[in-house]
């Protein structure tokens, strides 16, 4: 759970589920943008009213109905607008200026779906962990629909991911040597990611 000293459970509004966190401040100052700028255009167009020169503050995290501080690329389950429950990737968060509007605080998220077989049922990896696939595919919500963060695996398993072989220079007992570690490449073609059904936070998502 997200914790600020001990304000978790503070009345304030920053602190509530659906409030954004963590704004583009320039010289002190919260900066202000066009939401064209920000999000993606087409899902400007389909997922909210008004134009793409209306302005609005940016921020890279918002707070979810778990109370937890979800940050730019982590893994978040939601609710699209016709009550079902999504995952996707936490891609920015815009707080309208304009204080009529009834969702002034919009997030953007790239979307994923679930893998399915040919019969439509769900495929599972490593774990009986279910399998889901990156689209590009990206919407905007209201970030009270946001509910908590979930943890997303890359599925090395199955396309080919590696190992890549590194050397640097580490002092140990006042004496330079060389430390071998290996690092973990990605191959990024590979969209399929695995759901952790043991990551703590992850309830009631499938």
């Amino acid at each position: 759970m997200y914790e600020d000293c001990v304000k978790t459970n503070s009345d304030r509004e920053i602190y509530q589920p659906g409030s954004p966190r963590l704004g583009k401040y320039a010289n002190g100052r919260l900066q202000t943008f066009e939401v064209g700028s920000l999000l993606l255009k087409a899902a400007i167009e389909r997922d909210m009213v008004g134009s793409l020169e209306e302005k609005c503050h940016y921020y890279q995290g918002c707070i979810s109905s778990n109370k937890e501080l979800i940050r730019m690329g982590q893994g978040i389950s939601y609710q699209d607008k016709n009550g079902q429950m999504c995952v996707g990737l936490f891609d920015g968060a815009v707080k309208m200026s304009n204080v009529s509007r009834d969702n002034k605080t919009m997030v953007q998220v790239i979307c994923f779906r679930i893998s399915t077989d040919d019969n439509g049922d769900i495929q599972y990896g490593c774990f009986q962990c279910p399998v889901l696939v990156k689209t590009t595919y990206k919407e905007i919500i209201p970030s009270s629909s946001v509910k908590q963060r979930v943890h997303l695996v890359h599925d090395c398993l199955s396309r080919e991911c590696g190992f890549e072989e590194s050397n640097h220079d580490v002092v140990e007992e006042r004496e330079v040597i060389q430390h071998y570690s290996l690092t973990t490449t990605h191959n990024l073609t590979n969209n399929r990611y695995l759901f952790n059904r043991f990551f703590i936070s992850c309830n009631n998502v499938f």
